[in-house]
């Protein structure tokens, strides 16, 4: 008997065969635990099938298992199992021979769990013969070290729930306590408001003394008028008669004693009014105090319990955008914090040599854990950033140039702005993704405006202090080929009165540019002169690149930092096409629903119409679906099969990341048939005439998008799934039924068109375009053999996002 070619994948094969029969049996006596008796039992199924049982009715199986091993994990090995088998179906190669080994122990281990002894032998026989006595001994040592790290990793989970609930406690306590400490300050105010109303009345009360005060004086005043009609009398019968000025002399003193009596009354009265005056102006004095301590303390009261004043919209308003001014604040603390949240974050910075300057600034602990990005990175890496920022490979990503695949499906949260964006039309190119998204995000403002344009100013020099720069380093390096030390270069520099201002990064920047033009030579020994070569400034990339830089901020958005985040945010909704009002309801809609939902509310409550459908917001009877969104009922005209577009063409416009990932992953054949639908589709849609841009390859799909954003943002119209598995995307068919996971065998590439479920039956009704499966957002079909069968559904969704 030959050899077999792959004795170790022929021999795992044979124990798959022997295991699937023997659990298929095993499933059978499992159904007199519980589990409802069905038909079709007896058909043949597969080993992920048979996982797939066990951990669906675990809790029927978990007695059988339990009585004979606790604990044993079956789950656990039924599984690795699975992915022993899909290793084996993999040609042309042989496996590693320990793998063999631990699935042929895994496989025997699990027959003898659910008592098949004579199948447990069988594979032990084809055990022994591929290997020697000593494999049961390696393959229990291999299964105790991997059970030992799941009941590590068991135990670290417990400890994380544990840290967490901890954590919750302790915010809960700070809660309570801060309520108690909002009702206290409540109490002083109101404790401030009732001393402000009794000053008030204090305040009355001195008035009124003050007014009788003043008529009491009016009154001194009179009677001192009178006594001084009377004195001016005596000293006229005094003059007039001197003989009776003896007999008056007593009558006179008596005047004179009652007249200074007038007088110290009258300096008594006016002390009484000036003390009267200074105690209502401290009084006055006491209540303006109070007015100001009163609104200081409304200020402060308003700050702790609300504390949006940096946040635009404000949180009392329901918004699934919101921007966060934090300019001039501590970016290397704020960027540290928010990465910390392990959150999806998008770091913008300004030149690429700031993107190694954050990655230093965050510590060398974070750098494994953020995504470098620059105008080098190619569309696929990009997308595999992105891909590792949603499964969690990645906390943050730092980029100087835009990411051009974002979509509104994209998983950032947390868009930053460390630098001021140059250009006006590449700041709302950044903000574009964060309003278009389909969850709740921010938009940090972090950046500050001045120091971003000092630093380049400092760092790239005009032309005319360069030359400057360049003719104070001909007076102190006299002689050529003779190397100076670079420090006391550049303290001799400084001692010049027209370079003294100058900054140290800006001569290092200048001695650059003389080094790339030929002008001195920079290395250790220190920086040497050279024969001056005939070159201009121009030829030098450093000053190029320095004046493109200070031209972009020069022309950057003033509104980025003369402005308020409310006006920046409106300035943003404006840009991007977005009315304030209908975004702020917009964004109270659920943020899992999509966006022509929204659209759907805000004209079912400016029309106030009854019942609106939900084919088309402008739309007020269902069935007037084909004269309103332009979807004929003439015949269907023959298929479009040829054209331009060839499977050729399609093949060399993927992208080498795309066509690997194709080769590796799907047979060629399912490739060739997803390849031809592509064809057929962009053939249809270039003979109909539709604005939409060439097809765009990912590695599972192709999108066909439109050329503008259209009226409800939604960009790709339709496409192809080359593989309709989506174990997120709560997949049902047309009932209502959960779609389960299919075999790359039963599940053909299929066609998706972001419309409701609605409109894909209405579609269904007028003309018998039957769907295979809904998501929240988008509507699945099967692609049938004319593609221009499905020529309703692609036309409606092309007419329903471009608003014809």
């Amino acid at each position: 008997m030959s050899t077999p070619k792959y004795p170790n994948r022929d021999a795992l094969r044979q124990a798959h065969d022997i295991y699937l029969d023997a659990m298929c049996q095993f499933v059978k006596i499992r159904d007199a635990l519980g589990m409802a008796p069905h038909d079709d039992r007896e058909k043949i199924i597969e080993i992920s099938d048979i996982a797939h049982l066990v951990r669906t009715y675990w809790t029927n199986f978990k007695g059988h298992f339990d009585a004979v091993d606790p604990h044993y994990e079956a789950r656990s090995a039924i599984g690795l199992i699975v992915e022993g088998r899909n290793r084996a179906s993999h040609p042309p190669w042989d496996l590693d021979i320990e793998f063999t080994r631990t699935q042929l122990f895994l496989i025997a281990e699990v027959l003898e769990k659910i008592n098949m002894s004579a199948a447990q032998r069988e594979v032990e026989t084809i055990r022994d013969k591929l290997f020697d006595d000593t494999t049961k001994q390696l393959v229990a040592t291999a299964v105790e070290v991997e059970k030992a790290k799941y009941e590590k990793s068991i135990a670290e989970v417990e400890k994380r729930l544990a840290s967490a609930e901890a954590s919750n406690k302790k915010l809960s306590k700070q809660i309570i306590n801060n309520a108690v400490k909002l009702d206290e300050k409540k109490e002083e105010l109101e404790k401030l408001s009732k001393r402000l109303v009794a000053a008030k009345l204090d305040g009355k009360e001195y008035e009124k003394q003050i007014n009788s005060t003043s008529k009491q004086l009016e009154e001194v005043r009179t009677e001192h008028s009178a006594c001084e009609e009377r004195l001016t009398t005596i000293s006229s019968q005094l003059m007039s008669t001197k003989a009776k000025r003896d007999d008056c002399k007593e009558r006179l003193e008596t005047a004179l004693t009652e007249l200074e009596s007038v007088k110290v009354e009258r300096s008594t009265f006016e002390e009484r009014l000036t003390a009267t005056s200074n105690e209502l102006a401290s009084v006055q004095a006491k209540k303006n105090a109070s007015e100001r301590y009163l609104a200081v303390t409304q200020n402060l009261l308003t700050t702790v319990g609300i504390g949006d004043q940096a946040v635009f919209p404000h949180l009392g308003t329901d918004a699934t955008v919101r921007i966060v001014d934090r300019r001039g604040t501590d970016k290397r603390n704020y960027l540290v914090k928010l990465i910390e949240q392990k959150q999806p974050t998008l770091i913008y910075v300004q030149s690429k040599t700031m993107v190694n300057n954050l990655l230093k600034l965050v510590g060398p602990e974070k750098e494994g854990v953020i995504g470098k990005h620059d105008e080098q990175t190619s569309e696929a890496e990009e997308i595999e950033i992105l891909e590792k920022l949603d499964g969690g490979e990645l906390m943050a990503a730092v980029s100087n140039t835009t990411f051009s695949t974002l979509t509104p499906s994209h998983c950032v949260e947390h868009f930053v702005l460390c630098h001021l964006v140059p250009g006006v039309d590449e700041f709302y190119k950044r903000c574009e993704p964060v309003f278009a998204s389909a969850k709740n995000v921010y938009l940090h403002l972090i950046y500050e405006s001045k120091q971003d344009i000092e630093e380049i100013l400092k760092k790239y020099l005009d032309e005319p202090v360069l030359r400057k720069l360049y003719e104070g380093f001909i007076d102190c390096t006299p002689t050529i080929d003779t190397s100076v030390n670079p420090e006391h270069l550049y303290s001799e520099l400084c001692k010049k009165s027209e370079l003294k201002h100058l900054a140290k990064l800006g001569i290092e920047t200048g001695f650059s540019i003389f080094e790339e033009l030929g002008f001195l030579k920079q290395n250790e020994e220190g920086i040497k002169r050279l024969s001056t070569p005939r070159r201009e400034l121009k030829e030098s990339e450093i000053y190029c690149r320095g004046e493109k830089l200070k031209k972009e901020i020069a022309n950057s958005p003033a509104f980025q930092y003369e402005q308020s985040i409310e006006q920046i945010g409106e300035e943003i909704l404006g840009a991007l096409d977005i009315d304030l009002e209908k975004y702020l309801l917009k964004s109270n809609v659920a943020s899992g629903e999509a966006e022509v939902d929204a659209e759907i509310v805000l004209k079912e409550e400016e029309t106030s119409f009854s019942e609106v459908s939900s084919i088309d917001s402008e739309v007020s009877n269902p069935n007037d679906i084909d004269d309103k969104q332009s979807v004929t009922k003439q015949p269907m005209p023959p298929s479009k099969f040829s054209g331009k577009w060839t499977m050729e063409r399609v093949r060399n416009s993927l992208s080498e990341a795309v066509r690997d990932y194709h080769q590796k992953n799907y047979p060629e054949e399912r490739c060739n048939i997803f390849y031809r639908r592509v064809v057929e589709m962009q053939n249809l849609i270039e003979a109909e005439g539709w604005r939409l841009k060439p097809p765009k390859f990912n590695k599972g799909s192709c999108s066909f998008q439109l050329m503008d954003k259209g009226i409800t943002r939604v960009r790709i119209v339709f496409g192809i799934l080359l593989d309709t598995f989506l174990p997120h995307a709560n997949l049902v068919d047309r009932n209502g039924e959960k779609i389960p996971d299919l075999s790359i065998k039963s599940n053909p590439p299929r066609i998706f068109a972001p419309i409701t479920e609605e409109e894909a039956k209405q579609l269904e009704r007028q003309h018998g375009c039957e769907f295979w499966g809904i998501t929240e957002r988008k509507i699945y079909y099967n692609i049938p053999d004319d593609i221009t069968a499905l020529r309703p559904v692609l036309e409606f969704a092309y007419n329903k996002h471009r608003g014809q």
